[in-house]
This record gives structure tokens, sequence and C-alpha cells, in this order.
């Protein structure tokens, strides 16, 4: 397990710097999870948070950060690694959604 899964779960994750913005959405907590180590693993990417509990219509939300190319690459590894999909998007730095997978 990357060593960023747990700061992001009890929201004590502290990014050195905000880039690009990678967000994660599944309805499966064990799914969230795993999506998110291989997000972290694939790439030079920091984990934000990941939201795993009630008050978001059954859904898991993990949002990670890094240069946009990192990001991209956290996104597919995330997909691959969500068979229980819902969506994954990618935000550029200081703009609009830039892509979307899924």
């Amino acid at each position: 397990m990357h060593p960023g899964i747990f700061p992001a779960i009890v929201s004590t994750a502290m990014p050195e710097r905000i880039q690009a913005i990678g967000i994660l959405e599944s309805y499966s907590l064990a799914t969230m999870i795993i999506a998110a180590d291989a997000v972290l693993k694939a790439a030079d990417l920091e984990a934000i948070e990941i939201r795993l509990g009630t008050g978001l219509e059954g859904r898991r939300i993990s949002l990670f950060t890094g240069d946009v190319a990192a990001v991209k690459a956290g996104s597919e590894a995330g997909k691959a690694n969500n068979w229980r999909k819902r969506n994954a998007h990618k935000f550029g730095n200081n703009s609009v959604a830039v892509g979307e997978i899924g």
C-alpha cells in the first residue's frame, strides 16, 4: 500500500504543492482504496484526500495532485484498477477540465 493512502483517508495529507488535480470516483470502498493505491504508484503524485464516508450518494472520491502528465498517467492507472467504475477527471493548473475518462 502506498504510504500516502492512510493520511489521505484521515484528511491529514499535506501535499507540498498543488499542481494539476485528478479526481477518481467509485461506488465501492474497497475498489476506491485499490484504485487510489494504483494512482499514487503510477507516477509522481501526491494524495490530497480520499473520501470514503457517507453523504456522497454512495460515492467514494479520491483527489490527487502532480504535473499534468503524472495526473493523466495516474488517472489511467486508477481507471484500470477501478472495476466498478464511475469517473476519472483531470484538471490542469488554473484551467477548466482538460479531459474525462470513463
